[in-house]
């Protein structure tokens, strides 16, 4: 059976469904039992209604359900009673990703969206409908209920987790950038959990994040979307709020489909969306298992402790400064905790082998402040033997609207403004130098010690291993520190991943492009789940608005690209000024909104050029407009860059404009244009129920601490 592209997984509760996709069915064996909602990948649901199985056994459209899937309020369409075929009605997927349930006169019972279009062919051979059992439970088969197979294609009543089902261990580091010794040849590093990684897995040379700040990275690649699907730019907006489409995340996916799936740390953003989606059955995480174990950071946490100013123990003092060297127990540091906690979820998933699980931990450091224990700043030099930047500066051939300001605090209180044309005292760039490396090192024993704890289960052998960043870190190129650019340091990102079944891979490289949304259909093909996109999507906006499977490179990692056509890499970035001469770096805050954003830089990074054009923001769909003259335009060249060589060479000319390279320009600006235009009526209603001026309405609430007290879960 074929199902519609645009929904995948989700086609598979669709009474009498005609696909006009060319995406893979669902695998059989789904669960589905009465009285609960359906499984997340597998609900329809909109404003206009939520389609679920109610514990009578039978499928029912509702304005309103409970907890339990009953329906609260009005009912808007129902199939018969158990046991009964559904024959006066049936359901397609229009175009856009539209459901709409009719009846044999072609009358509309219920639709997900306001809008009509084209049918599908309810006669079409490439059908399926589903029958209530008596038992409750529902089944589906292919054909027509004119013309009905006998073959099950989906059945509620059994769950089978696919065959040979691997395990997922997924290691988020955060700021991370690729600054490891074996992987990446950074031979002054200590990182020896990370080098264990690199000699057993395969390590990805060009891999980048779709936008380089930490809320919308992590709502993109755990959705699986870029962020110019979704619109999501900021420490505000994320994938749970009213207006955005039923998403489901990249853990979620496996949760789905039978897998335990616990977390903890930063893998979310903190509340960003809330409570890191431990919300329930809708959720990433099986939270019925084990509770999410979380990561807050603001004034008074002891999961942050702030490095303090004119105080000598992380408690007391003035939180402020950029750095601080900690002595005592290594548990007051949070990354210790979540160590612990995650090597206690890794043997207790383990302990069941009969289960399949996807552990998730994402570590906080080297985020600034650099927090760093004595023992791994002990392991490194003198500060005042640390190499800086080689270009200190920018040049003035780059716009100024692609820099921003980053300052750098001591705990004696002393302060240095960021001015990529005037960059911090020599001494102070060592001291914050070293003290990220420590911070590396730091995190680097701690996923050290989880990894130890696999193998001491035995399941590491049937066991995939992801380790990666948010995105890149700049230590001082060109004046910057920090994130939030849209050049190379920021947003390359460290990627391992190891598959100890594919032995072709083990302990190899690959130069093939790579992008953190890859992780949502990679991980699943490599753990045997079927092909499931994220949402429901048209094709044209599926293709370029989701990630790739990059299992292919596992076989052949010599291979050139992952897939025909994946030769490139693109990101965005979002200021809050249309003048080339202006710094920002306020859009993306806690308190902003996306009508604060005034344009959008988006990137391109080929094997041989970066290319990045910044263009006004057209405020009500929340994309650069390709139609109006660029604010600034940036080119440059990476023919002589190497993916070891962290000097940043390629990025100090700004060749943009120069005759030479005109076609250059325009051969990846029509690239860009390509990737970042999408169709209008999609765009179009996809933007009218998001939020434009106000701000989250979460953060309103108070799920953001800001004062420190935590609200009571849902």
């Amino acid at each position: 059976l074929e199902l519609c592209e645009m929904v995948g997984q989700t086609a598979a509760v669709l009474v009498g469904l005609c696909s006009v996709g060319v995406a893979a069915g669902p695998a059989p064996g789904t669960a589905l039992g009465p009285g609960e909602k359906l499984p997340p990948g597998q609900s329809i649901s909109s404003g206009n209604g939520h389609l679920v199985m109610q514990p009578s056994g039978t499928l029912a459209v509702c304005r309103d359900i409970d907890s339990t899937g009953t329906c609260t309020s009005e009912v808007l369409w129902t199939a018969p009673v158990p046991g009964g075929p559904v024959p006066s009605s049936f359901a397609f997927m229009a175009e856009y990703g539209c459901l709409e349930i009719r009846d044999t006169n072609n009358t509309r019972l219920w639709w997900t969206h306001t809008m009509t279009t084209a049918d599908c062919d309810p006669t079409s051979t490439d059908c399926a409908f589903v029958v209530m059992q008596g038992d409750g439970n529902a089944v589906m088969h292919p054909g027509t209920l004119a013309n009905p197979k006998t073959a099950v294609l989906w059945t509620s009543a059994t769950h089978l987790v696919p065959k040979n089902a691997k395990n997922v261990l997924h290691l988020v580091v955060d700021d991370l950038r690729p600054a490891m010794k074996v992987a990446y040849k950074q031979e002054y590093m200590v990182t020896p959990a990370f080098d264990r990684l690199a000699n057993e897995g395969l390590v990805f040379l060009r891999a980048y994040t779709g936008i380089a700040v930490c809320a919308p990275s992590r709502n993109s690649f755990m959705s699986g979307l870029r962020p110019d699907v979704t619109a999501i730019f900021n420490f505000n907006n994320h994938i749970r709020e009213p207006g955005q489409p039923q998403i489901v995340t990249t853990p979620q996916q496996f949760r789905a489909a039978g897998w335990t799936v616990l977390g903890g740390g930063k893998t979310f953003h903190y509340n960003v969306p809330p409570y890191f989606d431990d919300i329930g059955p809708q959720g990433t995480w099986s939270a019925e298992v084990q509770p999410y174990f979380p990561f807050h950071e603001f004034v008074g946490s002891a999961d942050m402790a702030f490095c303090p100013i004119n105080a000598t123990n992380l408690g007391g003092g003035i939180p402020g400064a950029s750095m601080c060297v900690v002595d005592g127990d290594e548990a007051q540091l949070y990354d210790n905790r979540l160590m612990t906690h995650t090597v206690q979820t890794v043997q207790r998933v383990a302990a069941d082998p009969t289960t399949p699980w996807y552990v998730m931990a994402g570590f906080r450091r080297p985020h600034r402040n650099f927090q760093v224990h004595r023992k791994y700043w002990n392991l490194y030099p003198d500060s005042t033997l640390f190499a800086t930047a080689k270009h200190k500066t920018r040049t003035a051939s780059q716009p100024l609207v692609a820099f921003h300001g980053a300052g750098f605090t001591l705990v004696n209180g002393s302060s240095y403004n960021g001015n990529p044309d005037l960059p911090w005292p020599t001494e102070i760039q060592q001291m914050a130098r070293k003290g990220y490396a420590a911070c590396v090192t730091q995190t680097d024993a701690y996923i050290g010690q989880v990894l130890d704890a696999l193998d001491a289960t035995g399941q590491a052998n049937k066991t995939i291993v992801v380790l990666h960043s948010d995105h890149g870190w700049q230590l001082g190129e060109h004046g910057l520190w920090d994130k939030q650019t849209e050049f190379e340091l920021a947003t390359r990102v460290p990627l391992i991943i190891k598959v100890p079944w594919k032995t072709a891979s083990i302990g190899q490289r690959t130069s093939a492009f790579a992008e953190l949304v890859d992780l949502h259909p990679t991980l699943a093909a490599l753990a045997g789940l079927p092909f499931t996109l994220p949402t429901a999507l048209p094709p044209a906006v599926a293709a370029r608005g989701t990630g790739a499977d990059l299992s292919p490179l596992f076989d052949t990692p010599g291979a050139a690209v992952a897939k025909p056509g994946k030769n490139a890499s693109f990101s965005q970035w979002p200021v809050c000024t249309r003048n080339a001469s202006v710094m920002c770096m306020a859009c993306t805050g806690r308190e902003s909104s996306r009508v604060i954003i005034k344009a959008m830089g988006y990137s391109v990074r080929t094997d041989a050029f970066r290319y990045t054009v910044w263009l006004p923001l057209n405020t009500t769909l929340f994309v650069g407009d390709f139609t109006a003259t660029p604010i600034a335009v940036e080119l440059y060249d990476h023919r002589n860059s190497s993916l070891y060589d962290f000097d940043d060479d390629g990025e100090c000319n700004n060749l943009a404009g120069e005759a030479e390279y005109s076609g250059v320009q325009a051969e990846l600006h029509g690239l860009v244009e390509r990737q970042y235009t999408w169709p209008t009526t999609w765009l179009a209603m996809s933007r009218q129920t998001m939020r434009n001026g106000q701000l989250n309405n979460d953060v309103q609430n108070g799920f953001y601490p800001y004062t420190g007290v935590l609200p009571v879960p849902p």
